[in-house]
């Protein structure tokens, strides 16, 4: 297989814009139609779409998951966005703990199902250029009134998100942050996703809307 060059401009400026505005229409989704929908935004060096996605459970989460994983690589997106509604949950750091025995109990307990629960609306942007695969976050706590309706939002840092705007670090785990391949795909391998790209779908039973996209930064 041939070994492509990366020809995405690099600019950890510019990504860091494209969240700011990637927040600011989560946000507007929030008060406007009162929820935030799933969303995947691709960056390509042509354009920009939007993906929107939704799924009932963790299993149909996954299966969301290899659909944008084929998509990014059959459009040859360089970057990607997600912004979404999500639970989360803050846990400190123990005197002593390692990071290894913090980072299993962070995850002993899914978000949902903890007591001490925010809820919350993410920006999330990965992105590809010569110095490989960086990812940034922005978290922002809802603020809902006595009838439940999303009045307001306060930001909600946790030691991981203070990390990733400071810029101290770059490449973190989650979901959705590997999406974007460390390197440029080969031709082939483009191909190939072009072509899984609708039997995928079909299979999976996936409903996704692609529309172009005009808030890129």
């Amino acid at each position: 297989m041939t070994r492509r060059p990366n020809t995405a401009k690099p600019g950890p400026k510019k990504w860091a814009n494209q969240l700011r505005m990637d927040m600011e229409f989560a946000k507007s989704m929030l008060f406007e139609k009162g929820e935030v929908r799933p969303m995947f935004i691709l960056h390509t060096n042509k354009d920009a779409m939007i993906v929107l996605a939704g799924w009932p459970d963790n299993a149909a989460k996954e299966l969301v998951a290899a659909y944008m994983r084929c998509m990014v690589i059959a459009y040859e997106a360089h970057g990607l966005s997600f912004i979404a509604e999500a639970w989360a949950r803050a846990v400190a750091k123990r005197d002593g703990e390692s990071e290894a025995e913090w980072n299993k109990r962070s995850h002993d307990m899914l978000p949902s199902e903890a007591e001490d629960r925010v809820e919350i609306i993410m920006a999330e942007t990965t992105w590809r250029d010569n110095d490989g695969r960086h990812s940034i976050l922005e978290q922002q706590e809802i603020v809902r009134d006595a009838k439940g309706k999303a009045v307001s939002v306060r930001d909600w840092s946790t030691e991981l998100h203070r990390q990733s705007r400071s810029g101290e670090m770059h490449n973190y785990e989650s979901r959705w942050a590997d999406m974007i391949p460390e390197s440029v795909p080969p031709f082939e391998i483009v191909q190939q996703a072009k072509d899984a790209l609708p039997r995928l779908a079909s299979a999976l039973g996936l409903t996704t809307f692609e529309i172009p996209w005009t808030g890129q930064a």
